[in-house]
């Protein structure tokens, strides 16, 4: 996007990248004719075809799926973590059909590992949970680093529930690890005064400036 110029804001750069990546993706497809050709005709022999994606990805399956069911093409929208978790029935194929496809001496397992699953209860409450946590960092930073990520990461783990079935014990805690420290900063190597003991953990070459000076 360094040819479009400097914005104010990334999302306007992205925004404003849009029509040229339509393009470059249309002229893409030329060199796809033959694919494309055969997944017309896997769409007339199958059933509805399912779109299916989150945020940015999902958002972008609406002209199609507005296309196709305009011509008459049974056609579904399903976000990605409903479809993963709630409809994968829809999809197929059916239990018997799914092992029949794998290797006989895989199939027993599988078979009980496939029963597993149908019984779960599944839910995405703990990825969403997660983004909670997330969310309001990104709404400061705008990106998370790997280095930020983990210095998130490592607070989250050791910080003690206010409330709820787990008061009173950090993520860590409730693992199993009971010995872990309920001070995120003692984790990261500050003793438990506090970050004025910051000085101990600068790199060698500010160490040695702030004893110069």
């Amino acid at each position: 996007m360094s040819s479009l110029g400097k914005f104010p804001d990334q999302y306007a750069a992205e925004i404003a990248a849009q029509p040229e990546a339509l393009r470059r993706a249309a002229s893409g497809l030329m060199d796809q004719r033959a694919e494309l050709g055969r997944i017309r005709d896997a769409m007339n022999a199958a059933g509805p075809i399912v779109f299916t994606g989150m945020g940015a990805s999902s958002h972008s399956c609406h002209p199609a799926v507005t296309a196709l069911a305009a011509a008459g093409i049974p056609t579904l929208h399903v976000d990605s973590a409903e479809l993963l978790y709630f409809r994968r029935a829809i999809l197929g194929p059916t239990t018997d059909a799914l092992l029949a496809g794998l290797p006989p001496g895989w199939r027993a397992a599988a078979r009980v590992l496939v029963t597993a699953w149908q019984g779960a209860a599944r839910s995405s409450s703990a990825a969403e949970t997660w983004h909670s946590v997330l969310r309001p960092h990104l709404a400061v930073h705008r990106t998370l680093s790997p280095g930020l990520l983990a210095v998130l990461a490592v607070w989250h783990n050791h910080r003690v529930a206010p409330r709820g079935l787990d008061q009173g014990r950090s993520p860590l805690q409730v693992s199993g690890v009971l010995d872990a420290p309920t001070d995120w900063l003692v984790a990261l190597g500050y003793p438990p005064g506090g970050p004025e003991a910051a000085p101990a953990l600068l790199p060698t070459a500010d160490r040695a400036e702030e004893r110069a000076a």
